[in-house]
């Protein structure tokens, strides 16, 4: 089955991410791969990443669906 479907993300789609390491505040990314447990979001909100690219994998339960039309 593709990532992608099973996930129920696309890559390139705008998403909120939890950030677990700073109270749990959600954050914008974007969604730019997948793993066979993770999605791989690139954090668009924060300047501070443990990685340059700003790309983190994140637990699915950790992500949602900007739901909204100005996004």
């Amino acid at each position: 089955m593709n990532m992608e479907k099973k996930m129920n993300y696309q890559i390139g789609e705008k998403v909120w991410v939890k950030q677990a390491d700073m109270n749990d505040c959600w954050t914008k990314g974007v969604v730019v791969g997948f793993t066979p447990k993770r999605i791989k979001i690139k954090d668009i909100t924060r300047d501070y990443y443990k990685d340059e690219n700003k790309i983190g994998n994140v637990k699915p339960s950790n992500v949602k669906k900007i739901d909204w039309v100005a996004q």
